[in-house]
């Protein structure tokens, strides 16, 4: 797979693992399936948050990787606190997952207890308790990327917090730090502040695009996500009629029936956006991890990408 340079001491593949929806699985043997699954398909970036799956996510990562440590790039986040504060209890989560979703008034509850407990922690206290948990769950001594986790502007702009990440920089326990938020957070911070921070990671996809106004600004690297939120509006669209479906399989040269199409179009297009930068997906089934990782490999013509952004456009409600 492609492999890009973040920082002079940050190389590796263009497309990374994201493992916020790895927590919707039932079992950590399901969860470590699709870990090796990514790694074996080339994905050596991997993406986690002191937040995903109640704080367990890091961990379920780190005991994946073992010694393989290495050979892969990993970020992680701070700020954003999962509930019950990562207790003691909290590894027997995911195996009650399943048991849980069955009970639906428990999976309602469990939701809305997750979405108040959860708050967002920026001052420097924090940050450092938040870095040393992580390298801890992680199993390692450094961190490739540390996000500053959907933080305000003004946390962002803390100049106590600046100082502590460039300090832990310095000593080596992170290599690169950056801002993880919304495009509408980033867009708002000068470019004095942008440049204060080594990478820049927002959505971004063929309706909100935002990397175009950001790399514009900024001469950092960039990580994307969230590129398949057209997905359900162009399938949509696509179902209205057979005539049309098969309209724009022509002018595609695809089968718009096959599942992994639309995904593949709508990958290859951020991909050649952000050639310097790397692009994130999250997904719970191998297959749909595979047939990623070979749609990375195959570059989409300016042709293609014209067409995609016309059907993208002509589906917009």
């Amino acid at each position: 797979m492609k492999q890009v340079s973040l920082t002079p001491q940050i190389r590796t593949s263009c497309l990374g693992f994201g493992t916020a929806t790895l927590a919707r699985l039932d079992s950590q043997k399901a969860i470590t399936e699709m870990l090796a699954t990514a790694l074996d398909s080339g994905i050596t970036h991997f993406d986690t948050a002191r937040l995903y799956g109640f704080g367990t996510m890091e961990g379920m990562l780190g005991n994946f990787l073992g010694r393989g440590r290495n050979d892969v790039t990993i970020t992680t986040k701070f700020g954003l606190e999962p509930p019950f504060r990562g207790g003691p209890f909290t590894r027997f989560l995911i195996p009650l997952k399943g048991w849980v979703k069955r009970m639906g008034f428990l999976r309602k509850r469990a939701r809305a207890f997750a979405a108040k407990d959860t708050e967002g922690r920026y001052d420097v206290a924090s940050a450092r308790n938040s870095l040393d948990r992580s390298l801890r769950e992680l199993r390692t001594d450094y961190i490739d990327l540390f996000l500053v986790h959907e933080g305000s502007p003004a946390d962002l702009a803390n100049e106590a917090l600046l100082d502590f990440l460039e300090t832990e920089k310095a000593a080596g326990r992170i290599r690169a730090f950056g801002i993880g938020a919304n495009f509408a957070t980033t867009a708002a911070l000068p470019d004095r502040l942008l440049a204060r921070y080594d990478v820049v990671q927002i959505p971004s996809d063929e309706i909100n695009p935002g990397l175009e106004a950001i790399s514009e600004r900024t001469a950092r690297p960039i990580i994307t996500h969230s590129v398949f939120t057209p997905m359900a509006m162009i399938a949509e669209r696509l179902a209205q009629s057979d005539a049309l479906r098969q309209e724009w399989e022509n002018h595609l040269g695809l089968d718009l029936r096959n599942a992994s199409a639309l995904p593949a179009l709508l990958l290859q297009s951020a991909l050649g956006r952000n050639p310097q930068g790397i692009t994130l997906f999250s997904a719970t089934n191998g297959t749909h991890i595979r047939a990623n990782a070979l749609a990375a490999e195959d570059p989409m013509s300016d042709n293609r990408r014209n067409l995609l952004r016309k059907l993208v456009l002509e589906s917009k409600p």
